[in-house]
């Protein structure tokens, strides 16, 4: 039976194990992609989607802190425009029942 003898061995197994992990996690969880019925969902948050996917795979790939900034602001960004397009989308959907 083998036994841990350094710290660093402990590390180097825990970081095999989370790796071992996350390539897990990446493989068998579905990434998830617009539903084509939704009314809000316009061809600028598309475009905006596909830049925040590419912002994600570059900070995946270079694990750059300055890449997971701009990964981050893409997703705030993205998260504004779908906002406001709901909201445009239930006001104009709703002006119609006012009448």
């Amino acid at each position: 039976m083998s036994t841990i003898n350094t710290e660093e061995s402990a590390h180097k197994m825990l970081k095999t194990f989370c790796d071992i992990i996350q390539q897990s996690a990446k493989e068998n969880i579905p990434g998830g992609k617009p539903c084509k019925n939704k009314p809000c969902w316009t061809q600028k948050l598309n475009e905006q989607k596909k830049t925040r996917d590419l912002a994600r795979q570059k900070s995946e790939k270079s694990k750059l802190q300055e890449e997971v900034k701009a990964w981050g602001k893409e997703k705030k960004k993205l998260k504004h425009q779908s906002t406001q397009s709901k909201r445009s989308s239930w006001n104009i959907r709703g002006s119609y029942r006012k009448s």
